[in-house]
């Protein structure tokens, strides 16, 4: 099991992807905000001594909030950036459950523990 606590909210899944048209194709990147927030959650990972979890996993997951946000618009940004630290790759998620809860503004953070399952 992984215990994280990352202490920032992770950008809407708007702002983590920069995108341009290039003639009739979409280019995507990673933007700045998407590039701080992972690099926070590697650091995170880092400090914790965290190691990849190679299985498939279920996630819960809290996101402190200060303004009402739309809970779907976080979880793709922080399950992108969790891939690297705490699995391998997003495909080994089979099960999350996520809620939110207010705090006072300066006070948002995220708080994710993560478990390794058997699916067969």
């Amino acid at each position: 099991m992984i215990q994280m606590t990352i202490p920032k909210l992770p950008p809407s899944v708007n702002n983590y992807w920069g995108a341009k048209c290039v003639g009739e194709r979409v280019r995507r990147w990673l933007s700045k905000e998407g590039r701080e927030f992972k690099e926070l959650v590697n650091w995170v990972g880092r400090a914790g001594n965290v190691r990849p979890i190679t299985g498939e996993v279920e996630l819960e997951v809290v996101f402190y909030i200060s303004r009402d946000r739309d809970l779907d618009n976080f979880l793709k940004s922080l399950l992108d950036s969790l891939q690297g630290v705490t699995y391998f790759n997003d495909k080994q998620v089979y099960k999350i459950l996520a809620e939110k809860k207010r705090v006072k503004k300066g006070e948002e953070r995220v708080e994710v523990i993560i478990r390794e399952i058997n699916v067969k």
